[in-house]
């Protein structure tokens, strides 16, 4: 997956669409499926709009947590 994200990075992300995940799948889970489920839920049409979605789920809080420890760090020095 990585290399396939890494490919995208030289393309125009609002005009990619999903594109499968080879390799992900096992015989519980579908990953592909669960993508299109996790697009068609939050509206997703693009890889900008996934990387969009995926940083406010993921990268946002951990910045936010972040801000508030070194805050907190700051005031104790």
């Amino acid at each position: 997956m990585y290399n396939q994200l890494q490919r995208l990075e030289e393309q125009n992300l609002s005009n990619c669409k999903q594109i499968p995940v080879p390799g992900f799948n096992s015989g519980k889970y579908d990953l592909n499926l669960y993508l299109q489920d996790v697009w068609k839920i939050h509206n997703i049409h693009t890889f900008k709009d996934f990387f969009r979605w995926y940083n406010n789920l993921d990268v946002k809080p951990i910045v936010e947590a972040l801000e508030i420890f070194w805050k907190y760090y700051w005031e104790k020095n």
